[in-house]
């Protein structure tokens, strides 16, 4: 019996590939529990045994062992038994892996709505408090999710304006996005995933860690720089209240960039 680490067997016997990388904070959002302190300090927790424990029977019996425990970035990657990886210098997992465990949560979250079958302004303060907590509890560090899903777009706008063959993930979610194009080329830019509140200002905290992005942007010599969004008020704000910050960088509202060029807004003086 694999009990309460089902969760992880089932994404691996259902994915079949070669290598699949999780970030610690992903297979605890499958496994809708924590991972224990042991798992975050101890690579004897991802030991392979011929006669694993309870977690080490998730990936033991999907066919799969462990092959790399990364502590820096909080990652591990499970080795299909059997298979030949040419090894490749370190690229931080990449976000294909994230999607399946996402459409976990969203799949949850939606049997738990269909289960509550009452409006929930008409729901007692008891039973509010159980379906929040429960739906907090599934979907974990939601803003997470929301960030590995947009640098596909972020992906898709380099690949597009610079035909670019591949891109590094920041290995640490939040880091500026720096790449060198093959003529030696370098480009520069941060990814934005914050709304603005109420759609028209910014809070202090926000207003605060958005100059210090820009002035490091500022900072640095490169022959493109950007400033990615995916918010339309959060585009617009830019745009009417800090075009004099961002001179020299462009601004990119994504989705929408990858089909409309008005969605990009280069600044100059």
């Amino acid at each position: 019996m694999l009990g309460k680490y089902s969760p992880l067997y089932r994404f691996l016997n259902d994915s079949g590939e070669a290598i699949v990388t999780l970030y610690f904070k992903e297979i605890e959002a499958l496994l809708c529990f924590k991972l224990p302190v042991s798992a975050y300090k101890h690579r004897s927790w991802w030991a392979n045994q011929s006669r694993p424990r309870a977690q080490r029977k998730a990936w033991w019996n999907a066919n799969y062992l462990v092959d790399e425990v990364n502590y820096e970035h909080n990652y591990v990657c499970f080795r299909k038994k059997g298979a030949i990886i040419s090894r490749m210098p370190y690229k931080a997992p990449y976000t294909r892996n994230s999607l399946p465990t996402l459409a976990t949560k969203v799949n949850r979250l939606t049997e738990v709505m269909r289960e509550s079958d009452n409006l929930f302004d008409t729901k007692t303060i008891d039973e509010q408090f159980q379906l929040i907590r429960t739906i907090s509890r599934i979907l974990g560090n939601i803003n997470y999710d929301l960030k590995v899903l947009s640098y596909y777009y972020v992906n898709a706008f380099l690949q597009q304006t610079y035909a670019l063959k591949t891109y590094r993930v920041p290995a640490m979610l939040g880091k500026f996005i720096d790449e060198t194009l093959p003529d030696g080329r370098r480009i520069i830019g941060k990814l934005k995933t914050t709304y603005p509140y109420g759609a028209t200002y910014l809070s202090t905290t926000q207003i605060r860690t958005l100059k210090k992005d820009i002035l490091f942007l500022q900072q640095q010599e490169a022959d493109a720089k950007y400033f990615f969004v995916i918010d339309e008020h959060m585009y617009g704000l830019l745009l009417d209240k800090y075009c004099d910050l961002l001179v020299g960088i462009s601004i990119v509202w994504l989705p929408e960039a990858l089909s409309n060029k008005s969605a990009i807004t280069a600044i100059k003086e």
